[in-house]
């Protein structure tokens, strides 16, 4: 089934050694990896949807397993006698989740004799129960873990995600917000984290992106940014898997009125553009048609 994970997104910040993440399990910041970040967004689920206390969660759970080897479980959800009450594996996204995987989990779960088992790479879940002939697949959620809070995601909350940046004048804050809302609650299709991997300026492009197939092998990333000194929207349009062009606009400065407000980067170089009439801030849910025309010039 889809992940409860796919619309939860863990509190960062920008470090000496780069992005940083908080578990709010551990009470400490971790490094920025794959499995983190799905096992982040996991607990966010837990505990804001679900309304799991903190203390009843617990990560990296030393595991005693068969022929004297030891593991670690990525999560533990305990009931309310603090008995083991669900084990919960993360994977990369690109891990398949096959029966090599469940398996794995139910070694883990030799140990802890949990009476649910969940595998997630935070785009698919896999559920499982424990029953008295092995584990056995749900197709549903099960009630302690189905969610149901309404948990409203505010200014706070995309500030310290990254997002946005902390100083937005209070004019813009609604704005930004319901940008936030199109860009990473689209139900029909949620965002996927991207690394690109190093870019001139060093650019902070590694984030989460909205992704639109524009033709069959054309497609067009959007992020926001709001970690460091700017709050930039980054465009990267690729072609067959290759970015060719990346439009980072600065939302701070485009509301300002500021001349210049954005940069395209393309292989003939870097130029300064004017481009207003695609503010985001204010064109709302009709910017990124003219957008996605602007970047397709010329391809």
């Amino acid at each position: 089934m889809i992940s409860s994970a796919l619309y939860h997104y863990p509190v960062t910040r920008l470090a000496e050694t780069g992005l940083e993440l908080w578990s709010p399990i551990q009470k400490q910041w971790v490094k920025n990896r794959p499995e983190e970040r799905i096992r982040l967004r996991l607990i966010e689920y837990f505990l804001h949807e679900c309304g799991i206390s903190r203390n009843y969660i617990a990560t990296e759970v030393p595991l005693e397993l068969q022929k004297a080897t030891r593991g670690r479980a990525d999560i533990v959800c305990f009931d309310s006698n603090h008995q083991p009450h669900c084990l919960i594996e993360c994977k990369r996204p690109k891990v398949n989740l096959d029966e090599q995987v469940a398996q794995q989990i139910a070694q883990y779960n030799h140990r802890l004799d949990t009476p649910y088992l969940l595998i997630s790479n935070g785009r698919v879940d896999l559920w499982y129960t424990q029953t008295e002939s092995g584990i056995q697949y749900l197709n549903h959620l099960p009630d302690q873990y189905s969610g149901g809070i309404d948990f409203i995601k505010d200014f706070e909350y995309w500030v310290a995600r990254g997002f946005i940046h902390p100083d937005t004048p209070e004019e813009l804050k609604m704005p930004f917000m319901a940008l936030c809302n199109e860009l990473y609650q689209d139900p029909e299709s949620p965002s996927i984290y991207v690394s690109f991997g190093p870019t001139r300026e060093d650019l902070p492009l590694e984030n989460y992106y909205h992704i639109t197939r524009i033709q069959q092998h054309i497609r067009l990333a959007i992020g926001l940014n709001g970690k460091g000194n700017e709050c930039t929207l980054n465009a990267v349009l690729s072609v067959h898997g290759q970015s060719v062009k990346l439009l980072t606009l600065n939302l701070l400065a485009l509301a300002n009125g500021d001349e210049k407000h954005a940069k395209l980067y393309t292989h003939k170089g870097v130029e300064e553009v004017h481009i207003p009439h695609l503010n985001p801030l204010l064109h709302k849910t009709i910017w990124q048609e003219p957008l996605r025309e602007y970047l397709l010039a010329e391809v």
